[in-house]
């Protein structure tokens, strides 16, 4: 149980360092980005109270040595300083898109490290912790997703394009040959978006 929740603690922490809203179990978490599934809001308000809550607050009755690892789990939680591990990343180029890419590749590969080495170990000798070693497997594709899109909401400034395509007039009128400026504005946006993402060598995975 405790190696489980250390890894959970991990994957929650790196999910709310690299997330733009508020962290789960916090306020406003639960209406920040309707976007995301509802699937995996309800998955990390799961992780919080297995990490951050104590023995009385979780799903299933715990024995004397589980509660204890419990209680230390919640104070190791408690100690971490989202602030702290978010300042260094306030500085950086492009929304910090080279350092979430690394963040989320690790998540990737602990996943896969989960899947084939824990995951089995769980299965064979301590039945009751299988799944939540299966939950965490499979919420981290999602918990990546997630975080894309927050990065890329950030990197595609659309405002003064949306703004160009308000103030274009749209009466009827004689068909030119000239397209819009703001079709231009897009175009050049793109471009410059895609050599960015060329140059820093962007896994396939994060343009999906």
């Amino acid at each position: 149980r405790g190696l489980v929740g250390l890894v959970q603690l991990y994957v929650l922490t790196v999910f709310n360092v690299f997330w733009t809203g508020p962290p789960p179990g916090s306020a406003g978490f639960e209406e920040h980005d309707p976007g995301m599934p509802a699937s995996l809001r309800q998955a990390l308000l799961a992780l919080h109270t297995s990490t951050h809550a104590g023995a009385a607050e979780q799903h299933e009755p715990l024995t004397d040595s589980a509660a204890e690892l419990q209680a230390d789990l919640a104070r190791a939680a408690a100690s971490v300083s989202l602030e702290r591990l978010r300042a260094p990343l306030e500085s950086q180029e492009m929304f910090a898109l080279p350092q979430t890419i690394v963040a989320m590749e690790s998540l990737q590969l602990l996943a896969e490290l989960l899947r084939s080495h824990l995951l089995p170990a769980a299965e064979a000798s301590a039945p009751a912790a299988a799944p939540r070693v299966r939950a965490l497997v499979e919420q981290v594709g999602p918990i990546t997703v997630q975080i894309y899109r927050g990065v890329a909401r950030g990197m595609l400034d659309l405002e003064p394009i949306v703004a160009a395509i308000r103030s274009r007039s749209w009466a009827p009128r004689e068909i030119g040959t000239q397209h819009s400026p703001y079709v231009d504005q897009l175009v050049q946006h793109v471009q410059q978006l895609a050599g960015s993402l060329s140059q820093l060598g962007v896994p396939v995975a994060a343009y999906r």
